[in-house]
Protein backbone atom coordinates (compact mmCIF):
# COMPACT_ATOMS: atom_id res chain seq x y z
CA UNK A 1 0.00 0.00 0.00
CA UNK A 2 1.22 3.45 -0.69
CA UNK A 3 2.56 5.92 2.16
CA UNK A 4 0.01 8.60 1.24
CA UNK A 5 -3.18 5.57 1.21
CA UNK A 6 -1.98 4.30 4.47
CA UNK A 7 -1.26 8.11 6.05
CA UNK A 8 -5.49 8.88 4.89
CA UNK A 9 -6.78 5.96 5.36
CA UNK A 10 -4.78 6.15 9.14
CA UNK A 11 -6.25 9.61 9.28
CA UNK A 12 -9.59 8.92 8.51
CA UNK A 13 -9.89 5.92 11.10
CA UNK A 14 -8.98 8.80 13.44
CA UNK A 15 -11.33 10.61 12.63
CA UNK A 16 -14.18 7.74 12.72
CA UNK A 17 -12.91 7.17 16.42
CA UNK A 18 -13.16 11.03 17.45
CA UNK A 19 -16.85 11.18 16.19
CA UNK A 20 -17.59 7.71 17.66
CA UNK A 21 -18.45 6.45 14.18
CA UNK A 22 -19.42 2.95 13.25
CA UNK A 23 -17.19 1.13 10.72
CA UNK A 24 -15.77 -2.28 10.71
CA UNK A 25 -12.65 -3.69 9.18
CA UNK A 26 -13.44 -6.67 6.81
CA UNK A 27 -13.04 -10.33 7.55
CA UNK A 28 -10.56 -12.56 5.43
CA UNK A 29 -13.54 -14.60 4.78
CA UNK A 30 -15.47 -11.48 3.48
CA UNK A 31 -12.45 -10.59 1.08
CA UNK A 32 -12.16 -13.73 -0.32
CA UNK A 33 -15.88 -14.16 -1.44
CA UNK A 34 -15.23 -10.78 -2.90
CA UNK A 35 -12.35 -12.11 -4.83
CA UNK A 36 -14.60 -14.85 -5.50
CA UNK A 37 -18.03 -12.26 -7.00
CA UNK A 38 -15.52 -10.69 -9.29
CA UNK A 39 -13.74 -13.17 -10.72
CA UNK A 40 -10.39 -11.14 -10.87
CA UNK A 41 -7.83 -11.31 -8.90
CA UNK A 42 -7.69 -8.12 -6.34
CA UNK A 43 -5.01 -6.37 -5.33
CA UNK A 44 -2.75 -6.55 -2.25
CA UNK A 45 -3.55 -2.83 -1.86
CA UNK A 46 -7.24 -3.33 -1.41
CA UNK A 47 -7.00 -6.46 0.79
CA UNK A 48 -5.01 -4.20 3.02
CA UNK A 49 -6.95 -1.48 2.86
CA UNK A 50 -10.34 -3.43 3.61
CA UNK A 51 -9.14 -5.63 6.25
CA UNK A 52 -6.41 -3.08 7.99
CA UNK A 53 -8.69 -0.06 8.64
CA UNK A 54 -11.70 0.36 9.96
CA UNK A 55 -13.47 2.05 7.32
CA UNK A 56 -16.05 -0.57 6.20
CA UNK A 57 -19.94 0.98 6.44
CA UNK A 58 -18.95 4.63 7.76
CA UNK A 59 -21.38 6.85 6.94
CA UNK A 60 -19.14 10.29 5.96
CA UNK A 61 -19.91 13.14 3.90
CA UNK A 62 -17.68 15.57 1.54
CA UNK A 63 -17.86 18.91 0.33
CA UNK A 64 -18.86 18.39 -3.55
CA UNK A 65 -20.21 21.75 -4.15
CA UNK A 66 -20.02 25.29 -3.12
CA UNK A 67 -22.58 25.81 -0.28
CA UNK A 68 -25.51 28.36 -0.89
CA UNK A 69 -28.30 29.41 0.86
CA UNK A 70 -30.37 26.37 0.78
CA UNK A 71 -28.02 24.16 0.47
CA UNK A 72 -24.79 23.13 1.86
CA UNK A 73 -23.13 21.30 -0.74
CA UNK A 74 -22.34 18.27 0.86
CA UNK A 75 -22.36 14.73 -0.59
CA UNK A 76 -22.75 11.81 1.80
CA UNK A 77 -22.10 8.12 1.30
CA UNK A 78 -21.25 4.85 3.26
CA UNK A 79 -18.21 3.22 2.18
CA UNK A 80 -18.86 -0.40 1.07
CA UNK A 81 -17.95 -3.26 2.76
CA UNK A 82 -17.05 -6.66 0.97
CA UNK A 83 -20.74 -7.32 0.79
CA UNK A 84 -22.04 -4.07 -0.60
CA UNK A 85 -18.75 -3.75 -3.53
CA UNK A 86 -19.97 -7.13 -4.89
CA UNK A 87 -23.51 -6.27 -5.17
CA UNK A 88 -23.01 -3.01 -6.80
CA UNK A 89 -20.30 -3.88 -8.90
CA UNK A 90 -21.93 -7.28 -10.04
CA UNK A 91 -25.90 -7.12 -9.96
CA UNK A 92 -26.30 -3.70 -10.31
CA UNK A 93 -25.99 -0.68 -12.71
CA UNK A 94 -23.49 1.00 -13.31
CA UNK A 95 -21.40 -1.42 -11.50
CA UNK A 96 -22.11 -4.85 -13.27
CA UNK A 97 -21.68 -3.05 -16.90
CA UNK A 98 -18.16 -1.21 -15.32
CA UNK A 99 -17.17 -4.34 -13.49
CA UNK A 100 -15.68 -6.12 -16.51
CA UNK A 101 -13.60 -2.29 -17.54
CA UNK A 102 -11.58 -2.94 -13.96
CA UNK A 103 -13.65 -0.64 -11.87
CA UNK A 104 -15.35 -1.34 -8.52
CA UNK A 105 -17.58 0.26 -5.83
CA UNK A 106 -16.01 1.61 -3.00
CA UNK A 107 -19.05 3.82 -1.77
CA UNK A 108 -22.39 4.05 -2.35
CA UNK A 109 -24.19 7.00 -2.75
CA UNK A 110 -26.01 8.23 0.77
CA UNK A 111 -27.81 11.09 -0.86
CA UNK A 112 -30.07 8.33 -1.95
CA UNK A 113 -29.44 9.36 -5.71
CA UNK A 114 -28.07 6.11 -6.36
CA UNK A 115 -25.40 7.43 -8.03
CA UNK A 116 -22.09 4.61 -5.96
CA UNK A 117 -18.73 6.01 -6.19
CA UNK A 118 -16.30 3.76 -8.24
CA UNK A 119 -11.81 2.88 -8.62
CA UNK A 120 -10.39 0.96 -11.28
CA UNK A 121 -8.24 -1.35 -9.96
CA UNK A 122 -5.13 -1.08 -12.02
CA UNK A 123 -3.31 1.69 -9.86
CA UNK A 124 -2.05 1.59 -6.40
CA UNK A 125 -3.68 5.00 -5.16
CA UNK A 126 -6.53 5.08 -8.03
CA UNK A 127 -9.17 8.12 -9.42
CA UNK A 128 -12.20 8.07 -7.63
CA UNK A 129 -15.30 8.47 -9.80
CA UNK A 130 -18.80 8.65 -8.72
CA UNK A 131 -20.65 7.35 -11.79
CA UNK A 132 -24.64 8.14 -12.96
CA UNK A 133 -27.16 5.84 -13.71
CA UNK A 134 -28.75 8.24 -15.53
CA UNK A 135 -28.13 9.36 -19.11
CA UNK A 136 -26.79 13.09 -18.24
CA UNK A 137 -23.97 15.51 -19.87
CA UNK A 138 -20.60 14.86 -17.79
CA UNK A 139 -17.34 15.06 -17.89
CA UNK A 140 -16.00 11.08 -18.36
CA UNK A 141 -17.11 8.98 -19.57
CA UNK A 142 -16.74 4.96 -17.62
CA UNK A 143 -17.60 2.23 -20.04
CA UNK A 144 -21.06 3.64 -21.00
CA UNK A 145 -21.97 5.52 -17.86
CA UNK A 146 -21.35 8.95 -17.23
CA UNK A 147 -19.42 9.89 -14.27
CA UNK A 148 -17.08 12.28 -12.48
CA UNK A 149 -14.06 12.73 -11.34
CA UNK A 150 -13.97 13.39 -7.50
CA UNK A 151 -10.14 13.00 -6.73
CA UNK A 152 -7.13 12.18 -8.41
CA UNK A 153 -6.14 9.75 -6.04
CA UNK A 154 -7.96 7.18 -3.57
CA UNK A 155 -6.01 9.12 -0.82
CA UNK A 156 -6.65 12.12 -1.42
CA UNK A 157 -10.60 11.04 -1.28
CA UNK A 158 -10.30 9.50 1.99
CA UNK A 159 -8.53 13.12 3.28
CA UNK A 160 -11.97 14.91 2.62
CA UNK A 161 -14.06 12.39 3.91
CA UNK A 162 -15.87 13.83 7.41
CA UNK A 163 -18.15 11.56 10.00
CA UNK A 164 -22.11 12.86 9.44
CA UNK A 165 -22.45 12.81 13.51
CA UNK A 166 -21.21 11.68 16.74
CA UNK A 167 -23.05 8.87 18.12
CA UNK A 168 -21.26 10.19 21.68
Amino acid sequence: MSPALHAAANALCERLRSAGAVSFMATEEQYAALARSFGLPLPQWLSALLQNYSLCGAELFWQAYPPEDDFDGRSYIILADPGNMAVESTELSPGSDILPLGFVCIAADGDGIGDPYFIPLDKEDPPVYQVYHDNIEAEHQIGPHPGRLVAHHLSDFLNMLMPTASTG
